[in-house]
C-alpha cells in the first residue's frame, strides 16, 4: 500500500448511487482516505443526472472533483479543464 488519498470515478448512470457509496465505504474501511470524486457522464441519455449528481454530493464523504461530460473520444488533456481540485487549509 502506499498511503496515497484515492480519487473515486464515479460513472454516472443507473446504479451509480448504490456503487459509489459501497465503494468509498470499502476505500474509508481499508484505512485509505478518500480524497474526493470525480462525476463521469458514461451514459448520455441518463436522465436523472443532476438528481444523481445532488445526492453524491449528500451522500460521499470527500468533495466533487468536477464533471466529465460525455466524450468517448476526447483526450485525458482535454477533460482537464471540467476538473477542479479543491484547496485545503494548511496549519
Amino acid at each position: 500500500c502506499l498511503g496515497l488519498p484515492v480519487l473515486l470515478v464515479v460513472g454516472l448512470r443507473l446504479g451509480c448511487l448504490n456503487h459509489a457509496v459501497l465503494s468509498a465505504r470499502d476505500i474509508c474501511r481499508t484505512g485509505a482516505s478518500l480524497a474526493g470524486w470525480v462525476g463521469c457522464a458514461v451514459d448520455p441519455q441518463f436522465e436523472r443526472r443532476d438528481d444523481n449528481l445532488q445526492a453524491l454530493q449528500q451522500l460521499l464523504p470527500g468533495p466533487c472533483w468536477g464533471l466529465l461530460p460525455y466524450a468517448p473520444r476526447a483526450e485525458p488533456i482535454d477533460l482537464v479543464r471540467h476538473l477542479r481540485v479543491p484547496v485545503q487549509d494548511i496549519d
